[in-house]
């Protein structure tokens, strides 16, 4: 996982929280680190703070597109690739996403936006589970599909799309 490579090399600094999404604490969480100086441990927590932000970005995109596209908490996480008592625990706090991990939501993502620049909103959200007679998806749906075959069958759905 990036945050245990990360914390590793610093030592002087704690790593920065991050609240979960609704829940208010009387600290101040997230905050941005100073304008990185000479001190490489500034500049590590400034890293570390980009990366959980952009965790947490693609975490909820993930929880948004699963609403539209009307999946189950297993499939949610099966697509990406955690357990669903994973996918639960990362809908409530902060979490760690591996290099696949992040493909993956990147993938989903991509399918995502690509919808909804080739469709109107209602289109682009059903058809992920819509059955598909193209080459590609051989009667099944884009969802099936991508819960068979991964990433790969992702990236083919980003580009082909029919």
């Amino acid at each position: 996982m990036y945050r245990a490579s990360i914390l590793e090399t610093s030592n002087k600094h704690p790593p920065i929280a991050i609240t979960a999404p609704g829940k208010k604490n009387s600290k101040k969480t997230k905050k941005r680190p100073e304008k990185a100086n000479a001190n490489t441990n500034t500049i590590i927590d400034m890293e570390l703070y980009h990366l959980n932000n952009f965790i947490e970005r693609n975490i909820k995109a993930v929880r948004k597109l699963a609403k539209l596209w009307k999946l189950n908490r297993d499939e949610t996480a099966k697509l990406l690739a955690v357990s669903p008592s994973t996918w639960d625990r990362m809908q409530h706090h902060a979490s760690l996403l591996n290099q696949d991990q992040l493909t993956r939501a990147s993938a989903l993502i991509g399918v995502f936006k690509g919808l909804h620049l080739l469709f109107a909103n209602d289109m682009a959200d059903r058809w992920p589970n819509l059955k598909n007679s193209g080459p590609l998806f051989n009667d099944q749906t884009p969802i099936e599909l991508m819960l068979k075959g991964g990433i790969p069958v992702m990236l083919k759905v980003i580009v082909t799309g029919k």
